[in-house]
């Protein structure tokens, strides 16, 4: 009897967890029916023509640049954090809701997979992903270092104005820093950007940090 006690409150965790997991998952916005998930495994699929991925592009700029804080939730999430793999971990093979938490473990599966998306989104958007850049520049600056770097890498996204919070980012003492920096060398055109990798480049760890930039050459004016 203790121990069916003992298991009445994890039962109960797993299945708020669930509920709003589900509750949560209904909310995602849609454009034409889809969700921006299931918009990217529709140009994810083989057979997607070219008329598919033209609506693809209009359905990531409607529902990007009208969602920017979801997006920057997303890129936030923290697997290392995940409640359900930890209550999944501790829980006893022969526990009935063992199931429900695998199914929770799928759920987190598909928020690395939207992370991933939402990065795809800024890059897409470019400059039009601008007004979410104090979202990011928060996590990137004080999120844990995997949505950090993500952060980082859609700042750079965004080009030219999110030079001063890639700076931000570069000028403190932050594991991710030198990605930073790499987005920096990057905008060659940019005499702020040029100024701080000409600081900090005499660093012995900066050219191996940083290594080759995240992305193709960034000019001022944006153009690759």
């Amino acid at each position: 009897m203790p121990k069916v006690r003992k298991r009445i409150p994890l039962l109960l965790a797993t299945v708020i967890l669930g509920a709003c997991s589900l509750w949560f998952a209904c909310r995602e916005p849609k454009y034409n029916g889809r969700t921006l998930t299931q918009w990217f495994a529709a140009a994810r699929a083989g057979a997607a023509d070219a008329t598919t991925l033209n609506d693809f592009h209009t359905a990531v700029f409607v529902l990007g640049t009208n969602h920017l804080p979801e997006l920057v939730h997303d890129i936030s999430f923290d697997a290392s954090t995940c409640i359900s793999e930890k209550l999944f971990n501790i829980l006893p093979g022969n526990f009935t809701p063992r199931c429900a938490l695998e199914y929770l473990l799928d759920k987190k599966s598909n928020a690395d997979l939207r992370a991933l998306d939402a990065m795809e989104v800024f890059r897409i958007l470019g400059s039009h992903g601008a007004p979410a850049i104090p979202g990011l520049s928060r996590v990137a600056l004080y999120g844990p270092f995997g949505p950090a770097v993500r952060a980082v890498d859609c700042l750079g996204y965004i080009r030219e104005g999110a030079i001063p919070a890639l700076i931000m980012v570069a000028t403190n003492p932050q594991p991710q820093n030198f990605r930073a920096f790499g987005w920096l060398v990057a905008f060659t055109n940019s005499p702020e950007a040029m100024q701080i990798v000409a600081q900090n480049s005499h660093d012995p760890r900066f050219e191996v940090l940083v290594g080759p930039t995240p992305d193709a050459t960034v000019t001022n004016s944006g153009k690759r």
